[in-house]
Formats: structure tokens, sequence, C-alpha cells
């Protein structure tokens, strides 16, 4: 090859690669903004996530605590019957204990959260890692609250069952509290089944946003350059 062709084909690709390389950035610009938008709302769903989840865990120790506190009294009232103040006092022991332990250890749905938050997001390639652990602990968060509100809504229905049986059984209208008890059993455990949790509407909310966010068309063209030409690519979010 001669080298005037050599000279040609070498000012030609100066031109034409401005051209490309420039194109391409602003190509790659949308799409990292776009990751960034996704992480700035992961770290919104999974903070919500994270409070609501702390909150349950402080109301549901607390009132465990409370209760066997209060079983611990029922159980020292009740000293004149040695049988029933052994059986409240060991009741309040056992909710007093797992009211602690609830207390002490937080769930996934604390921990996973902070994981994220933790994450470093200094470089696109840790942004882009961040976004898809982010959306791997969202996706697991919300399909194990489904599944707990799912079987906590069966067992609450059997027990619900379960006591209109003992009532029936009993034929004995001073059992009356069972058929009370069965049917707040009943209700809570069929309402659980229309009411989703906090994690599962985080993670529809943001399957539904995601959604919008995705490449809705491509269009390429060729960009005429001085003695030259480029390729064109246009992603329209």
């Amino acid at each position: 090859m001669s080298k005037l062709k050599i000279g040609v084909i070498f000012i030609i690709t100066q031109m034409i690669l401005p051209g490309i390389q420039a194109h391409a950035q602003d190509v790659a610009e949308p799409n990292l903004a776009l990751l960034k938008s996704k992480k700035d709302h992961l770290n919104l769903s999974l903070s919500n996530i994270e409070d609501s989840a702390r909150s349950r865990r402080h109301l549901g120790g607390g009132m465990l605590i409370g209760f066997g506190a209060l079983f611990g009294v029922g159980g020292a009232l009740a000293s004149s019957n040695s049988s029933d103040s052994t059986a409240f006092g060991i009741s309040g022991g056992i909710m007093a204990a797992a009211g602690a332990l609830v207390l002490a250890f937080p769930t996934d749905f604390e921990t996973l959260p902070t994981q994220y938050s933790q994450l470093p997001e200094q470089t696109p390639e840790q942004i882009t890692t961040k976004v898809t652990t982010g959306e791997s602990y969202l996706s697991r968060l919300g399909n194990r609250a489904k599944r707990q509100r799912v079987l906590n809504g069966g067992v609450l229905i059997t027990l619900g069952v379960a006591q209109f049986v003992w009532y029936a059984a009993a034929n004995s209208s001073s059992n009356s509290f069972l058929l009370y008890e069965g049917a707040i059993f009943t209700g809570i455990g069929i309402a659980n089944f229309f009411f989703e949790t906090e994690p599962e509407t985080e993670y529809r909310d943001y399957q539904d946003w995601s959604s919008k966010s995705l490449v809705s068309s491509v269009q390429w063209g060729v960009i005429p350059l001085r003695d030259g030409g480029a390729l064109a690519l246009n992603f329209k979010f």
C-alpha cells in the first residue's frame, strides 16, 4: 500500500473517530443517568423497607415484653393457686424472652438495605454493581414478604377454624369466648390475603417505574462528515 493511501486512510479515520466518540459519549451519558436514577430509587425503596421493619420489630418486641410482664403480674396475683401461678409465670417468661430476642436481632428486611447503602458508588462500574445488587435485594425481600403474608394468613385462618370446632365440640355456652377468638383469628387471616406489606409495595412500585425507564426505541442513521461519515445510534427512553 502506498504512502498516499495510508495517509488518506489516516486522515479519514481521524475525521470519523471524533464524531463516533462524541456520539458514543452522548449515548453513554443517558445510560449512566438511568443507572444513577435507579440507584437513587432503590435507595429510597430499601430505606422505606428498613424503616418499616425496624418500627415493627421495636413494636412487636416491646409488646411481647409488656405482655410477658403482665402475665408475670397475673402469676403473682394468682399465688393462691400454685398451678395457675406457675402457668402464668412460665408463659410470661417465654413471652418476655421472645420479645427480647425480637429486639436484639434485626431481620433481613433491615440488614440487606443497610448492606446496599454501604456499597461503593464512585465509578460507573460500581454504580452498575450496586444497582444489580439492590434489585436482587428488593426482589428477594418483596417475594419473601409475600410468602410470609400468605403463610401467616393461612395459619391464622386455621387457628380460627380450630376455635370454632373446639366451641362446637364443647357444646357449652360458657365457652363463647372461643367464638370471638375464632372470629378474630379468621378475620385477620383473611385480611392478610388482601393487604400488601411494605416490601411488596416497594418492589411492585419499583418494577412499574423501572419498566417505564427502559429503552423504548432505537434509531440509527449516518452522519455525513468531511471526507467520510459516522454511524449514529439514537436511544429513546
